[in-house]
């Protein structure tokens, strides 16, 4: 992205002229950087022959205006007031706001993006991540042009309308701004609101933003919590209504966990979908092959079995079987051989065995020849004292 000088005119121009031409003079100037390398460094009104010294000190002016402010510091989100808003009305993160939004290339004045009476959540992934960030520097009622490049605008994916990597100008007019208030939600309101979020959870999700994905999701399980729900008619189908949606959104967040490493978070929604629905298949895929990635192979391998009788006409289960089946074998094998390790036992313990076997063996056969021996004797022994005291 350009400096942030080229949003504005030099020092000396905004000293001479207006407000009004300042602004009118930006679309000028940007033309002129693209421009041929002869004309590069040429300003309008401005002489070529203006000594650089006097600009670097014009420019520690402080009376002079600040056409564009530097949102992040790194000419990635620019924010210039078109319309003063009401002071001290800054909305905070977390608030739902109403705005008006138009979004077109820069250099053109093609429409790509317009949302009229938009209500949002700021910081819930609702709307581009740079407008977010910049409509809680907006009062009420404040009109502002941003520029926003791709990396906070839609990044190297685009849209239909928006090829990826370009960098979009927005004019925001921020309408109201109120608190989050949960108890001031209706079921209806709630449903709705809730189904909205999920949507554009799904949306970031596909377009890999997982934590805006997150963002939304986390969202959508406040709004289907029933506590504090002011509406005296809701049904016990109202409240299984909500527990369903509740629980498809948790099995998509366990995803995106899964997808960011985190997986004991992942575990926890996926035990709480199978809590209410035992024999969700995917909660139980999803949960099979966390257990496995963690060494929990033989739980794995007990579910996936559980999941083959639910749906047998899945055929990459009998894989998955076969291949958790022959890890459980080997892990066997690796904790006997660490445990003969651990007893000192070697690696010939067996032929050891056999050969004090074989000792063993032949210390019988010779002790059972010296017990012949003695009983032969003491035969010979008293058969002759017998022969003596007879005769």
């Amino acid at each position: 992205m350009a400096p942030a000088s080229v949003y504005c005119d030099s020092i000396e121009d905004m000293e001479n002229k207006t407000e009004k031409k300042c602004e009118g003079e930006v679309e000028e100037t940007i033309v002129q950087a693209q421009g041929s390398k002869e004309n590069e460094n040429e300003n309008v009104g401005e002489p070529s022959s203006a000594p650089k010294e006097e600009i670097k000190e014009s420019k520690k002016t402080p009376e002079v205006p600040d056409c564009w402010q530097d949102v992040l510091g790194n000419c990635q989100l620019m924010k210039k007031i078109i319309k003063e808003g009401k002071e001290w009305t800054k909305p905070v993160r977390g608030d739902i706001c109403t705005v008006n939004i138009t979004g077109r290339f820069e250099n053109s004045q093609i429409t790509v993006e317009e949302h009229t009476n938009l209500e949002i959540i700021v910081g819930d992934g609702d709307i581009v991540q740079g407008l977010d960030l910049v409509i809680v520097l907006m009062n009420i009622g404040e009109v502002a042009d941003v520029i926003v490049e791709p990396r906070f605008a839609y990044g190297l994916s685009g849209t239909k309308d928006i090829p990826a990597g370009t960098p979009l100008v927005y004019t925001v007019e921020l309408l109201t701004a109120r608190s989050f208030d949960i108890t001031q939600f209706n079921y209806s309101q709630r449903k709705e609101l809730a189904q909205k979020k999920r949507l554009r959870g799904n949306w970031w999700y596909d377009r890999k933003e997982l934590y805006a994905a997150l963002e939304c999701y986390k969202r959508v399980l406040v709004l289907t919590s029933m506590e504090e729900l002011l509406d005296a008619e809701v049904t016990q189908n109202n409240k299984e209504e909500m527990l369903k949606l509740s629980l498809v959104v948790r099995n998509n967040m366990a995803m995106t966990q899964i997808r960011l490493g985190l997986i004991d978070a992942a575990l926890e929604n996926l035990n709480c979908v199978l809590h209410h629905e035992p024999n969700n298949v995917k909660a139980l895929h999803r949960k099979a092959k966390l257990l496995a990635d963690k060494g929990e192979c033989k739980e794995a391998h007990n579910i996936l079995l559980e999941l083959q009788n639910l749906v047998p006409h899945m055929k990459i289960l009998q894989v998955e079987i076969s291949a958790l089946a022959d890890t459980i074998v080997a892990n066997a094998k690796k904790e006997k051989s660490l445990y003969r390790r651990m007893l000192g036992i070697s690696g010939n313990a067996n032929s050891n065995s056999v050969l004090s076997k074989k000792k063993e063996d032949k210390n019988g056969i010779n002790k059972k020849m010296l017990w012949s021996v003695v009983g032969g004797a003491s035969a010979v022994i008293f058969s002759i004292i017998v022969h003596k005291f007879v005769l």
